[in-house]
């Protein structure tokens, strides 16, 4: 199958994945003799793997061994958010478990994601909070210079983010620590994200040790516009699409449009009301009034004197 395909070798060769998880209404099977049934709640997990591969893996609960499970034999890096959900990737292999399962995880090295830190200072700004506006445009500055050096290559993109970017992101931590000290007596929007952002203080940092594109800051756009799978019935049927007999039925989407998860898709050309699409554009110049009875620009003689030229009707 060409997405089991897609997700071994996701798995095995993926430098970093990024995953976010949304929850989703999943309608029971229909059953003989117990009328309608409410609906329960399940979750689809998205996973971009280099921006080569986008998989949807549906779990039916959003747990540690969810995640372990869909991601059991991966050792690079994983972006995600806060969630406690994602910590046993991050753990220490331990002899001492009483769980053999969770022997064989290989730990991960945790990526943060700017994009979810960002999205809480958002919120705040929508408020009129005047220091989340300032967290925006100093968060601004640092997703504008991986922007520039988006073309680069690891090594260069690595070294430009060492001089530069780090910085930036040092700056931006210091200041929000600095910051949270002030607002973490303080219920609202603004002590939530300042908190995000020194407890991930570490993950939100790791990017600037890599160069490959896979770490980017916001490479993990699950916070703002994670990318919706395709319409399924019950992920929980047979009828589902799935990888195999399993009821944790995995979707994907090629290549080329994972290309565009990541970042905003082409703007269509606008079009003006009132023109054609086809018609040409307006230039300065604007034309000359119509004259009654005749082209624009003609003069009234030239109509009266093309009337009287015309054969009379004869009676």
């Amino acid at each position: 199958c060409v997405v089991l395909a897609m997700r071994n070798e996701a798995i095995q060769t993926a430098f970093c994945i990024s995953t976010d998880a949304t929850g989703i209404a999943v309608q029971p099977e229909p059953s003989l003799g117990k009328g309608r049934r409410a609906c329960h709640r399940g979750h689809f997990f998205v996973m971009i793997a280099d921006r080569d591969h986008v998989l949807f893996e549906y779990m039916p609960h959003e747990t540690s061994k969810a995640v372990a499970a869909m991601l059991k034999g991966f050792s690079g890096y994983v972006q995600a958010d806060a969630k406690s959900v994602y910590d046993i990737l991050f753990r220490a292999a331990r002899s001492d478990t009483e769980d053999a399962e969770d022997d064989e995880q290989v730990p991960c090295t945790e990526v943060g994601c700017w994009c979810h830190a960002r999205r809480r200072f958002y919120e705040a700004a929508i408020a009129k909070n005047k220091i989340a506006r300032e967290a925006l445009y100093r968060m601004h500055r640092i997703f504008e210079l991986e922007r520039a050096w988006s073309g680069l290559a690891p090594a260069q993109r690595k070294d430009a983010r060492q001089r530069h970017a780090a910085r930036e992101v040092d700056a931006f931590l210091d200041w929000a620590a600095t910051e949270h000290e002030r607002y973490k007596g303080e219920r609202g929007l603004l002590r939530a994200a300042f908190g995000y952002v020194v407890r991930q203080r570490e993950a939100l940092r790791r990017y600037l040790d890599d160069g490959p594109s896979g770490a980017r800051p916001g490479s993990s756009s699950a916070a703002t516009t994670t990318p919706r799978p395709p319409p399924t019935s019950s992920p929980s049927s047979p009828r589902a699409a799935s990888t195999g007999s399993t009821p944790n039925s995995t979707c994907a989407t090629s290549s080329a449009f994972s290309r565009t998860a990541h970042g905003p898709l082409p703007r269509a050309r606008p079009q003006v009301l009132g023109r054609h699409p086809r018609s040409p554009r307006r230039t300065g110049t604007r034309a000359a009034p119509r004259q009654p009875g005749g082209a624009a620009g003609a003069p009234a003689g030239a109509d009266l004197a093309l009337i009287s030229s015309l054969p009379s009707r004869s009676g």
